[in-house]
Protein backbone atom coordinates (compact mmCIF):
# COMPACT_ATOMS: atom_id res chain seq x y z
CA UNK A 1 0.00 0.00 0.00
CA UNK A 2 2.59 2.57 0.78
CA UNK A 3 4.58 1.56 -2.87
CA UNK A 4 1.22 2.24 -4.66
CA UNK A 5 1.01 6.11 -2.59
CA UNK A 6 4.13 6.97 -3.56
CA UNK A 7 4.42 5.99 -6.71
CA UNK A 8 1.45 7.83 -7.44
CA UNK A 9 2.90 10.92 -5.11
CA UNK A 10 6.19 10.79 -7.43
CA UNK A 11 3.83 10.49 -11.06
CA UNK A 12 2.19 13.37 -9.95
CA UNK A 13 5.40 15.61 -9.05
CA UNK A 14 6.53 14.40 -12.65
CA UNK A 15 3.34 15.08 -14.72
CA UNK A 16 3.59 18.47 -12.87
CA UNK A 17 7.43 19.47 -13.61
CA UNK A 18 6.66 18.12 -17.46
CA UNK A 19 3.71 20.29 -17.73
CA UNK A 20 5.53 23.50 -16.10
CA UNK A 21 8.29 23.36 -17.91
CA UNK A 22 5.68 22.69 -20.96
CA UNK A 23 4.17 25.93 -20.08
CA UNK A 24 7.20 27.87 -19.70
CA UNK A 25 8.41 26.74 -23.42
CA UNK A 26 5.17 27.65 -24.70
CA UNK A 27 5.47 31.31 -22.74
CA UNK A 28 8.78 31.77 -24.25
CA UNK A 29 8.00 30.89 -27.98
CA UNK A 30 5.30 34.04 -28.10
CA UNK A 31 5.59 36.39 -30.18
CA UNK A 32 6.18 39.59 -28.51
CA UNK A 33 3.49 41.41 -30.54
CA UNK A 34 1.64 42.16 -33.76
CA UNK A 35 1.15 44.65 -36.11
CA UNK A 36 -2.60 45.56 -36.09
CA UNK A 37 -2.33 48.46 -38.40
CA UNK A 38 0.04 49.33 -41.32
CA UNK A 39 -0.46 52.01 -43.53
CA UNK A 40 2.06 53.27 -45.98
CA UNK A 41 5.61 51.53 -46.56
CA UNK A 42 6.46 49.86 -43.15
CA UNK A 43 9.25 47.75 -42.77
CA UNK A 44 10.18 45.08 -39.99
CA UNK A 45 14.27 44.68 -39.62
CA UNK A 46 14.92 41.17 -38.14
CA UNK A 47 18.08 39.80 -37.81
CA UNK A 48 19.55 42.37 -39.75
CA UNK A 49 16.78 41.47 -42.61
CA UNK A 50 14.54 43.70 -43.45
CA UNK A 51 11.01 42.66 -44.42
CA UNK A 52 8.14 45.10 -45.81
CA UNK A 53 5.40 44.49 -43.10
CA UNK A 54 1.50 43.77 -43.07
CA UNK A 55 -1.13 43.63 -41.06
CA UNK A 56 -1.43 40.80 -38.58
CA UNK A 57 2.64 40.31 -38.92
CA UNK A 58 4.16 39.18 -35.68
CA UNK A 59 6.83 40.87 -33.74
CA UNK A 60 9.63 39.72 -31.83
CA UNK A 61 11.76 40.24 -29.15
CA UNK A 62 14.90 42.62 -30.87
CA UNK A 63 12.61 43.66 -34.23
CA UNK A 64 12.89 46.92 -34.69
CA UNK A 65 9.87 48.74 -36.78
CA UNK A 66 10.91 51.53 -39.27
CA UNK A 67 7.93 53.32 -40.93
CA UNK A 68 8.35 54.98 -43.88
CA UNK A 69 7.13 59.11 -45.07
CA UNK A 70 3.74 59.63 -44.74
CA UNK A 71 3.30 56.22 -43.38
CA UNK A 72 2.36 54.94 -39.95
CA UNK A 73 1.98 51.62 -37.75
CA UNK A 74 -0.10 50.35 -34.73
CA UNK A 75 1.12 47.66 -32.22
CA UNK A 76 -0.72 45.56 -29.75
CA UNK A 77 2.04 43.68 -27.62
CA UNK A 78 1.35 40.68 -25.67
CA UNK A 79 0.35 42.21 -22.78
CA UNK A 80 -1.95 44.38 -24.57
CA UNK A 81 0.43 47.53 -24.56
CA UNK A 82 -1.04 49.66 -27.40
CA UNK A 83 2.04 52.08 -29.11
CA UNK A 84 1.32 53.91 -32.71
CA UNK A 85 4.52 55.40 -34.78
CA UNK A 86 4.08 58.36 -37.04
CA UNK A 87 5.76 58.52 -40.41
CA UNK A 88 9.84 58.30 -40.32
CA UNK A 89 10.05 56.68 -37.09
CA UNK A 90 12.14 53.67 -35.92
CA UNK A 91 11.40 51.68 -33.22
CA UNK A 92 13.84 49.02 -31.46
CA UNK A 93 12.27 46.57 -29.71
CA UNK A 94 15.72 46.25 -26.88
CA UNK A 95 14.20 43.60 -24.59
CA UNK A 96 10.21 42.08 -24.07
CA UNK A 97 8.96 38.75 -21.82
CA UNK A 98 5.73 38.34 -20.62
CA UNK A 99 4.19 35.69 -18.60
CA UNK A 100 0.75 35.77 -19.41
CA UNK A 101 -0.09 33.51 -16.04
CA UNK A 102 1.84 35.33 -13.53
CA UNK A 103 1.20 38.68 -15.38
CA UNK A 104 5.33 39.39 -15.04
CA UNK A 105 7.24 40.90 -17.80
CA UNK A 106 9.66 43.52 -18.93
CA UNK A 107 9.38 45.67 -21.86
CA UNK A 108 12.05 47.78 -22.94
CA UNK A 109 11.94 49.50 -26.21
CA UNK A 110 14.31 52.47 -28.35
CA UNK A 111 12.53 55.31 -30.01
CA UNK A 112 15.58 56.04 -32.21
CA UNK A 113 13.39 58.81 -34.13
CA UNK A 114 10.02 59.66 -35.14
CA UNK A 115 7.16 59.77 -33.16
CA UNK A 116 5.25 57.45 -30.56
CA UNK A 117 2.56 57.14 -28.84
CA UNK A 118 2.26 54.50 -26.18
CA UNK A 119 -1.19 53.50 -23.62
CA UNK A 120 0.63 51.22 -20.56
CA UNK A 121 -0.73 47.40 -20.69
CA UNK A 122 -0.54 44.87 -18.43
CA UNK A 123 2.83 44.76 -17.42
CA UNK A 124 2.65 48.85 -16.81
CA UNK A 125 0.21 48.68 -14.39
CA UNK A 126 1.48 45.49 -12.55
CA UNK A 127 5.43 46.71 -12.15
CA UNK A 128 5.81 50.29 -13.55
CA UNK A 129 9.12 49.88 -13.14
CA UNK A 130 9.46 46.94 -15.32
CA UNK A 131 9.20 49.66 -18.31
CA UNK A 132 10.64 51.89 -19.91
CA UNK A 133 10.96 53.95 -23.34
CA UNK A 134 14.42 55.28 -24.28
CA UNK A 135 15.25 58.07 -26.39
CA UNK A 136 18.62 59.23 -27.73
CA UNK A 137 18.71 61.63 -24.71
CA UNK A 138 16.74 60.24 -22.24
CA UNK A 139 14.49 57.42 -20.48
CA UNK A 140 10.68 57.55 -19.87
CA UNK A 141 9.67 55.63 -16.87
CA UNK A 142 6.20 54.19 -17.41
CA UNK A 143 4.28 54.76 -14.19
CA UNK A 144 0.40 52.91 -16.21
CA UNK A 145 0.07 55.78 -18.18
CA UNK A 146 -0.56 57.31 -21.76
CA UNK A 147 2.03 59.67 -23.83
CA UNK A 148 3.29 60.92 -26.77
CA UNK A 149 7.23 61.41 -27.29
CA UNK A 150 8.83 62.49 -30.41
CA UNK A 151 12.55 62.43 -31.51
CA UNK A 152 13.67 64.74 -34.39
CA UNK A 153 15.54 63.58 -37.13
CA UNK A 154 19.29 63.84 -36.15
CA UNK A 155 19.15 63.74 -32.43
Amino acid sequence: MKKSLFFRICLTLMLALCFSHELLAATENLPAGKLKVVNGNVQIVRSGQSMSAKVGDYLNALDEIVTGPNSSAGITMQDDTLMSMGPNSRLALNQYAYDPVTNEGKLDASLIKGALRFISGIIGKTSPRSVAIRTPVSTIGIRGTDFIVEVPDGQ
